[in-house]
């Protein structure tokens, strides 16, 4: 991973962008992975017009980084004020499984309201397919704080049904920079779709820290 990363940074034509998330629970499009903290560094640039960056997961439960992904994305265009994006993750988990998912995504803003869909499919591996539409809407808490609202539907295709798996509810505050990174906080609250037991945790915090490398 540290020679992708040095790779990466070396081939960038733009600021490479870091973060790490501290979530209460590892949530994944509304199912648990598991219910103990875990700390999530993530870091992108851009290289050639294509979005490239790696995500991690550390479970805190259990001492160990469980999974680390892999992605590029690329904006294909925009029709109608739809913005069009491809994109292609690679899921490793430390158990010896992966999954290679492409993506499809289309964006577009009308009043304020920042809608979105993602065609998810799954290439290789046994995650399954995802079909995830958006809505988010920001406004400001106070003058140095930032918020938004969102909410997310997402189904589930596994091969043997195609039904709702999950939907959620966030609320977000940027709360602002401290010294050269930028804080943030979310919750989300998950709610049952028509798969009995997909949701087994009912919400999420998560803390974030983010900012540029350089």
């Amino acid at each position: 991973m540290k020679k992708v990363i040095a790779l990466l940074v070396a081939m960038s034509t733009t600021a490479v962008y870091a973060g790490v998330d501290y979530a209460s629970a590892y949530i994944f499009r509304g199912a648990t992975v598991h219910d103990s903290a875990a700390i999530q560094p993530s870091m992108d640039t851009s290289v050639l017009g294509l979005d490239i960056g790696a995500w991690a997961s550390y479970n805190t439960g259990t001492d160990a980084f469980e999974e680390v992904d892999f992605f590029v994305g690329y904006d294909v265009t925009e029709i109608a004020g739809i913005a069009i994006s491809v994109g292609l993750c690679e899921y490793i988990y430390t158990a010896g499984e992966a999954d290679t998912e492409a993506s499809v995504y289309l964006d577009y803003s009308i009043a304020g309201v920042d809608l979105s869909a993602a065609l998810n499919k799954t290439m290789d591996g046994a995650m399954g397919d995802y079909t995830i539409f958006g809505a988010s809407y920001g406004f400001d808490i106070s003058a140095d704080i930032a918020g938004s609202l969102s909410y997310e539907v997402g189904s589930l295709d596994d091969g043997t049904s195609d039904e709702e798996a999950y939907s959620a509810v966030t609320i977000a505050a940027d709360v602002g920079t401290i010294g050269p990174v930028d804080v943030g906080v979310s919750y989300t609250t998950i709610n049952d779709g028509d798969i009995a037991g997909y949701v087994t945790e009912d919400d999420v915090l998560v803390v974030s820290i983010s900012g540029d490398l350089f």
